[in-house]
Order: structure tokens, then sequence, then C-alpha cells
């Protein structure tokens, strides 16, 4: 979804599996004055579902920000993401750095290893039956 006028703000939702619309309606005063790029990462909210589950990785997801960059013909663009999303946007700005204007993180990690180690304490520490929801 891309609306408003202006620099371009990529927009990288929280999830995995999310989709865009919770930032919506909070961001879209900001349209006033820069072209909103929404994106649903792969397999999340309107972008279809992959079949193997080895292509959902931090580098392809980076690749599908690029994709998107190049095909709407953006120059440099301000890259916001939030939670996971920040997470993707922090692997663009390592790779794709030329391409960025301003990187704008937002309840975000910079280690998926601590992630999912802090993660898999706490489910380890929850009753059984929650564990076995979660899983």
């Amino acid at each position: 979804m891309s609306v408003g006028q202006g620099a371009p703000l990529l927009i990288v939702h929280g999830g995995p599996g999310a989709s865009h619309e919770y930032f919506l309606p909070y961001l879209l005063p900001l349209m006033r004055s820069n072209r909103l790029i929404f994106i649903d990462e792969r397999g999340s909210g309107r972008s279809s579902k992959l079949e193997d589950p080895r292509q959902y990785t931090v580098a392809n997801m980076v690749e599908d920000i690029e994709t998107v960059r190049q095909a709407l013909g953006l120059g440099k663009i301000n890259l916001l993401g939030h939670s996971f999303g920040g997470v993707l946007v922090e692997a663009y700005a390592l790779k794709y750095q030329q391409h960025l204007s301003h990187l704008i993180l937002g309840s975000t990690f910079a280690s998926t290893k601590e992630l999912n180690a802090a993660l898999a304490k706490m489910k380890a520490g929850m009753p059984e039956k929650d564990r076995a929801r979660v899983e």
C-alpha cells in the first residue's frame, strides 16, 4: 500500500505473521510530507504464504525490501522497522546503506540469536499446557 507524496518512507511491520494494518491510522498523518509505502513481509498479511519454510530468512526478506524499492523506482529511502521488522531493516542497512536516507527503529532488537535464547528461556519456564500451546 502506498499513500501520500514526498520523500519515500518504506515501513516494515513486526511479526513475523502480522501485517502492516496495525500501523493504520497512526502513521497516516505522515503522508502529508512523505510517500508512505507499507509492505507485508513474505508469508504475512496480504503477501503470499510460501510452501518451503526455509525461504523465510532475514536475508531473503532483505532482498524483498530491495525488490520493492527497485520496482517502485525509488532512489534513497527512509526506512522504518518495528519489532521483527526492525531486524529486517537493520540487515537491509548493513547491505544497502547506499540506498538509505534515514533508518528508524521502533521496539526492536539487534540480535536474533539473543532474542531466541531469551524466548527459549521464557518458554522453558511456562506451565506445560501453556508451552504446548506455544509449540
